[in-house]
């Protein structure tokens, strides 16, 4: 369970006074605890199964409040950002893998699910791999999202690089985080910002598909 950092100072300093979203929260571990029926990840009366549920990506909005502090009780992270079609800042409640970013976790599952509109050939990764790999008129193509540590090891990068390039010739492009990393990595290779993600995944289905089917594409607000 995560509490604001208000809260936790409050803790600290050892204040008994919460916010009433951690108190919601604090009250509802509790009661979740006095359950013996509980599906641990999944609200008894909630539709989300666990299959999903582990995919750790999820709008608040569409959501309802059992779901909502059942997943802050299992350690998910609130966080608002703007999705990869732009458009207002977006609340999510995000589960990041083992050592990930908040901010890197968001995009690789954002691009994912809109690539998921077009193919269902589609894999993230967490080794030495691309971020994202996937499928288009049966070539493969790369993606890997930078936050900019990779910037602060250039050698590193170029290594990166080299093996992309092996692997997947002109097949691939970085996602940077922020305008202001772009300068960094395009000397690399090609190089976008999140509002041009979308527009570069409909080029590839269109060039590298004989007959794309379009119906497939989900209309996702991320």
């Amino acid at each position: 369970m995560r509490l604001c950092n208000y809260c936790q100072k409050q803790l600290q300093n050892s204040e008994n006074s919460l916010c009433d979203n951690c108190y919601k929260l604090l009250q509802f571990k509790l009661e979740k605890a006095a359950r013996p029926y509980w599906d641990a990840g999944v609200s008894y009366n909630s539709n989300i199964n666990i299959n999903y549920w582990k995919n750790g990506f999820f709008r608040e909005k569409e959501l309802n409040a059992e779901e909502i502090y059942d997943f802050m009780y299992d350690n998910f992270i609130r966080f608002k950002a703007v999705g990869i079609k732009g458009g207002r800042e977006t609340a999510y409640l995000l589960m990041p893998r083992f050592n990930e970013s908040l901010i890197h976790f968001f995009l690789c599952k954002s691009i994912e699910e809109y690539i998921k509109g077009f193919t269902g050939d589609v894999r993230l990764y967490t080794t030495k791999k691309p971020d994202i790999v996937f499928g288009a008129g049966g070539r493969k193509f790369a993606v890997e999202v930078e936050t900019g540590s990779g910037a602060s090891h250039p050698k590193r990068l170029r290594a990166k690089v080299k093996q992309l390039r092996k692997e997947y010739e002109d097949r691939w492009f970085f996602v940077v985080s922020s305008y202001t990393l772009r300068g960094k990595y395009e000397k690399f290779g090609k190089t976008l910002v999140r509002g041009e993600v979308a527009g570069e995944i409909q080029k590839i289905f269109r060039e590298n598909s004989k007959q794309p089917d379009y119906s497939l594409r989900q209309r996702n607000t991320a």
